[in-house]
C-alpha cells in the first residue's frame, strides 16, 4: 500500500511540475524566443531612421541601402557588408589591435615630423591632421573626466516614461540621455544581452581610435549593469543641442534569419592591405 501511495504521490508531483513548466514556457515565451527590432530616429532636418535588429545572439544595423553591419556575440566579430561591391570585411580582436597599432605608428611618425616645422606650420598641420591621428593625451584626459548624473526629471518619449541623465564635462553640459528600465520595454533579456555585448565591442573600438573618447561614455549605458535602455540621446555643443537621436519604436516581429548572414557569393576583403 505504501508503494502504491508513494507511486501516486510521485506521479502527482510529476504532473504538477509539468504543468508549471508549460505555464512558465507560455509566460516567458516572448522573452526567450522573441526577436527585437529597434528603430532609432534622428530628429531635426534629415529625420534619418536607423533600424537595429537582434536575433539569436546577432545584431544587424542598416547603414544605408547598400551596406549594413552584423555583430556576432558568440564569435565577437563585426562584419561590414557592402552590397554594392558584393564584398565584406570582418573585424575581430586581432584585426582591431592591428588597426590600432597602425594608427599609433602613423601618429608617432606624424609627431616626429612635426618637430621640424615652424610654429605657424605646426599649428596648421595639427588642425588639418588632428582628427586623423587623434587628440593629444592631455585632451583625452579631460574627456575622460565626463560624469553622468541623474537629474530627478522624467519625460514621456515614444510612449515610455524615462529618467533624464545629464553628461557634464568640466562643468559644461555635453549630453542628455533619457533612460528607461529594460523590463519596461519589449526588449527580451536575451536580446538585451546581445545588445550589451555589441555596444561593449563598439566601446572597445572607439577607445582605440581617434575621436573615440567622445563617444565611449554613451555606449556604457547599454553595456553596463544598470539594465536601462536609452530612449533619447542629445549631444550639446556650446550650450546648444547639436544632435538628437531617439527610439521611434520597438517591435518583436519575427525576423528572417537570412538577414543575419553574409551572402555566399560575396568576396571577403582584408581590413588593411597585407593582412590575411
Amino acid at each position: 500500500m505504501r508503494n502504491v501511495s508513494s507511486h501516486r504521490q510521485v506521479t502527482l508531483w510529476v504532473k504538477i511540475v509539468n504543468r508549471l513548466l508549460i505555464f512558465a514556457a507560455i509566460l516567458f515565451a516572448g522573452n526567450v524566443i522573441a526577436d527585437t527590432t529597434i528603430v532609432f530616429k534622428q530628429l531635426g532636418g534629415s529625420q534619418k531612421t536607423i533600424p537595429l535588429q537582434v536575433s539569436n545572439g546577432k545584431v544587424r544595423i542598416e547603414l544605408s541601402g547598400d551596406s549594413f553591419v552584423l555583430f556576432d556575440s558568440a564569435k565577437k566579430t563585426i562584419t561590414k557588408i557592402d552590397s554594392k561591391q558584393s564584398s565584406y570585411v570582418v573585424i575581430d580582436e586581432v584585426s582591431l589591435n592591428v588597426m590600432a597599432s597602425t594608427m599609433k605608428n602613423l601618429k608617432n611618425n606624424f609627431m616626429a615630423q612635426m618637430q621640424n616645422l615652424s610654429p605657424e606650420n605646426k599649428t596648421q598641420m595639427q588642425m588639418m591632421m588632428g582628427k586623423m591621428v587623434g587628440a593629444p593625451e592631455e585632451v583625452i584626459k579631460v574627456k575622460k573626466s565626463m560624469e553622468f548624473t541623474r537629474t530627478g526629471m522624467n519625460k514621456k518619449i515614444a510612449g515610455y516614461h524615462c529618467d533624464v541623465i545629464e553628461g557634464v564635462n568640466q562643468g559644461v553640459k555635453v549630453s542628455e540621455i533619457c533612460v528607461v528600465q529594460r523590463d519596461k520595454t519589449n526588449i527580451s533579456h536575451g536580446d538585451f544581452e546581445s545588445l550589451k555585448q555589441f555596444f561593449d565591442f563598439m566601446k572597445n573600438i572607439t577607445s582605440k581610435f581617434p575621436g573615440g573618447e567622445k563617444m565611449k561614455k554613451a555606449f556604457e549605458f547599454w553595456e553596463s549593469d544598470l539594465d536601462v535602455v536609452p530612449i533619447q540621446m542629445k549631444q550639446y555643443e556650446s550650450g546648444k543641442v547639436k544632435s538628437t537621436y531617439q527610439i521611434d519604436k520597438i517591435s518583436n516581429a519575427t525576423l528572417n534569419v537570412t538577414e543575419f548572414n553574409v551572402p555566399k557569393e560575396y568576396q571577403k576583403r582584408n581590413v588593411l592591405p597585407g593582412m590575411k
